[in-house]
Parts: C-alpha cells; structure tokens; sequence
C-alpha cells in the first residue's frame, strides 16, 4: 500500500470516528428532545432552559403558558422547554399517593 494511501485511509477513519461519536449522538438527542416538547399537553409539569419549574396551562403553535406559582403565568417558548418532570396523571397519582408535588 502505498504512503498517499495510507494517510487517506487514516484520514477517513478518523474522520468516520469523529462523526459517529459526536455528531450522531447530538442528533439523537436533538430528535429524542424535539419528540419530547411536542408531546407536552396540559397539566404537564416541566423545566424550561432556565431552570423554571411550572405546570402547562396553555398550549400554543410556538408558545406555551406555565403557572409557575399561586396567580402567576409565564408565557415561554416552546424551544426554552428542556424537559418534562412529569404528566398529568402522574401528577395526580403522586398528590392520590400522599406525596407533595
């Protein structure tokens, strides 16, 4: 095998470890997180990018409306959802179980 060969073949291998081991798993999660704000409904609780915690009380085409505590709304977009803690109905077997929400 001649040296050009060589340092293409490397060359390519490298370049093939490279994209299944950072590209394709930043994919995979882009997509897993994408599923994941478009499965968002009402009574949701969930996490925005910024760490506020709130429970859906409307859902838009791009925006969302959070109760983030006692008569306060927050309007956020759907992109600024990192993710869900949890549904309505399991919210409601937690509050049925005894615990706090």
């Amino acid at each position: 095998m001649s040296p050009t060969l060589q340092v293409l073949a490397a060359g390519s291998i490298l370049i093939i470890l490279f994209f299944v081991s950072v590209i394709l798993p930043e994919r995979w999660r882009e997509m897993r997180h994408q599923r994941e704000v478009k499965r968002v409904s009402r009574g949701d609780e969930v996490v925005t990018v910024g760490g506020i915690v709130g429970r859906v009380l409307d859902l838009a085409e791009d925006e969302i409306v959070l109760e983030i505590g006692p008569a306060t709304e927050v309007r956020v977009l759907r992109q600024a959802i990192s993710h869900r803690l949890g549904s309505a109905a399991t919210l409601k077997e937690r509050v049925y179980a005894g615990r706090e929400i």
